[in-house]
């Protein structure tokens, strides 16, 4: 379902059930990491929806049914963050993609009727950024340093500082963006 390369040009890969695959490719090594496994490799979920690496090259996971973890490569520690939504009083466990923009920032997007959240650094957890903005399948940035976002039938555009959203139906899923 995804990968991502590390800055040693290893690979993690995102599985659809089988949990995450770290490739050392120089020494052509794997290592499995799961909600079965021992505690430096726990997952909260086997299904990874997203991965990215941070500026800290910090490993980032959206998963399916388990939230978002994240991997400190040099600790060989794993953190486990939810996405709270307050208005629903719900923990949105479905999550369909982690994103990076160009200020380091990390986005998590919940799908069924889930919503999007900003990583808060100072509070250490997602925060929801706002509830109109549902079900994303993508993110991107554009040069200009606005988010488009696509879900199942419609095209946000999302402006970071001032919060102002414009959504635009297309009445198709969208399920990539690019400038």
């Amino acid at each position: 379902l995804s990968f991502c390369e590390d800055e040693k040009n290893n690979l993690w890969v995102g599985t659809d059930g089988a949990g995450l695959k770290y490739w050392d490719r120089k020494n052509n090594k794997y290592i499995t990491y799961s909600n079965s496994a021992t505690m430096d490799h726990k997952l909260t979920s086997n299904f990874i929806t997203g991965i990215i690496r941070d500026n800290n090259n910090e490993i980032w996971l959206s998963t399916w049914a388990g939230g978002v973890n994240r991997m400190n490569p040099k600790s060989n520690t794993v953190s486990y963050f939810s996405c709270y939504n307050p208005f629903t009083r719900q923990v949105e466990k479905n999550i369909w993609f982690v994103y990076k923009d160009s200020k380091n920032n990390i986005w998590a997007s919940a799908t069924n009727e889930g919503s999007l959240y900003l990583f808060d650094r100072k509070k250490n957890s997602f925060i929801l950024f706002d509830l109109s903005i549902n079900n994303l399948q993508c993110l991107t940035e554009t040069s200009d340093g606005k988010l488009l976002g696509g879900n199942y039938n419609s095209l946000f555009i999302i402006e970071k500082t001032t919060r102002k959203i414009v959504k635009i139906n297309i009445d198709n899923q969208i399920r990539c963006i690019y400038e």
